[in-house]
C-alpha cells in the first residue's frame, strides 16, 4: 500500500485563501459598511487598498516562514518506519491542526494591533474605543 501524499500545500492553501477572504470581508464591513468606522477613515483610496494587501502578505508571509520552520522535521523526514518513529516527528504530526491554528490566531492578532492601533495612529485618525472596536472586529 502506497503512503498519500502530505497534506501541506493543500492546507496551507486553505488557510491562504480562507484568511484572504476573511481580511477582504474584514475591510469591507470596517471602510464600507461600519458607518462610525467608515466616517472616521474616510472613503477607501487606491493607497488603503494596496497598503492592506501589502500589509496581508507581510503577515502571510511570516506566517508561511514560521510554518515551513516548524514542519520541517515532517518535510524533510524520509518516509519510512524509521523517521515515523522519531519522537520529534510523531509529536509535530499530532500537533499539525494546533500549530496552524496557532500560526492563524497570531496572523489574526497581528492584523488586529495593524489595522486598529497602527494604521491609525499613522494616519493621524487614532481614537482608542474606535481602534478596540476595530481590534476586537478583526480578531
Amino acid at each position: 500500500m502506497t503512503a498519500s501524499p502530505p497534506p501541506w500545500r493543500s492546507l496551507r492553501l486553505t488557510i491562504f485563501l480562507g484568511s484572504f477572504l476573511g481580511a477582504a470581508l474584514s475591510f469591507f464591513y470596517f471602510r464600507v459598511v461600519d458607518p462610525e468606522v467608515a466616517a472616521a477613515a474616510g472613503a477607501v483610496r487606491v493607497v488603503d487598498v494596496v497598503v492592506s494587501l501589502v500589509a496581508f502578505g507581510v503577515l502571510s508571509g511570516a506566517g508561511y516562514v514560521l510554518g515551513r520552520r516548524w514542519l520541517d522535521p515532517l518535510v524533510s523526514a524520509p518516509s519510512n518506519e524509521d523517521a515515523a518513529r522519531h519522537a520529534v516527528v510523531r509529536h509535530r504530526a499530532v500537533l499539525v491542526p494546533y500549530a496552524f491554528a496557532s500560526l492563524t490566531l497570531v496572523g489574526w492578532v497581528l492584523a488586529g494591533v495593524i489595522w486598529g492601533v497602527v494604521w491609525p495612529t499613522v494616519t493621524g485618525g487614532f481614537n482608542p474605543r474606535l481602534s478596540l472596536r476595530l481590534f476586537f472586529g478583526i480578531t
